[in-house]
C-alpha cells in the first residue's frame, strides 16, 4: 500500500497533484478539508476559515496532534490500494505519516500566482481579501532553495523534490496507472 501526504502553501497547487495522482495513478484522495469540512457541518458552524482552524484545533488538542491525520490513516488502509492525503498541516501529522511509511510531497508557488488561485475557486473557506490574506501571514513570499522535509525524515531542496515527483510521474507512466 503506497501513501502520499501532500502539504503546502493555500492555493500551491495541491489540489492539482492530487487531481493528476488520482486521474493518472489511481490513488484514492483523502482530504482533511472534507473531513473537517463534515464535521463542521454535523456541528452546525459556518464552513469558512476561522470555523476550520477553530475546529482543527479542538480536535487535536482533545484527542492529539495527529488525529485528522490518524483517522485519514485508518481510511487509507482500509482501502488497501495507494492513497494520497492532501493537507498535511502539523509536524506531528508529519510523524505519523513517517511511521505509517508514507511520503510527503510540498507544494509551492509565488504569492500573487496562489492570491489568483484561491479567488477562482471562490470556495466558502476562502472569502479573505489579497490585504487580509497577507496581514494574516497565509500567503508569506516562499524563499528559493528553503529546505524541505520529507516524512521519511530526509531534507531536499526544491529542485530535488522536482526531480522526485518527475521520477514518479515517469513511474507511473511505465507501471500503467501504477504510481510512486
Amino acid at each position: 500500500m503506497r501513501i502520499l501526504g501532500i502539504t503546502g502553501t493555500l492555493g500551491a497547487g495541491k489540489g492539482a497533484v492530487v487531481d493528476y495522482l488520482v486521474r493518472e495513478c489511481g490513488f484514492r484522495h483523502l482530504s482533511i478539508r472534507a473531513l473537517l469540512a463534515s464535521i463542521i457541518a454535523e456541528r452546525g458552524l459556518p464552513l469558512d476559515r476561522p470555523s476550520m482552524v477553530r475546529v482543527a484545533n479542538q480536535l487535536r488538542k482533545e484527542h492529539s496532534s495527529s488525529h485528522l491525520v490518524d483517522r485519514l490513516l485508518e481510511q487509507a488502509r482500509a482501502a488497501g490500494g495507494p492513497c494520497v492525503i492532501e493537507s498535511i498541516r502539523t509536524t506531528a501529522e508529519v510523524g505519523a505519516l513517517r511511521e505509517a511509511g508514507a511520503s510527503l510531497l510540498a507544494v509551492d508557488a509565488p504569492q500573487a500566482l496562489r492570491y489568483s488561485r484561491i479567488e477562482a475557486r471562490g470556495s466558502e473557506t476562502d472569502r479573505v481579501s489579497f490585504e487580509q490574506r497577507r496581514s494574516s501571514g497565509t500567503l508569506r513570499a516562499t524563499r528559493r532553495g528553503r529546505a524541505w522535509a520529507s516524512a521519511s525524515g530526509r531534507r531536499t531542496s526544491p529542485s530535488s523534490t522536482m526531480a522526485l515527483w518527475r521520477r514518479c510521474v515517469q513511474s507511473c507512466a511505465r507501471r500503467s496507472r501504477s504510481c510512486c
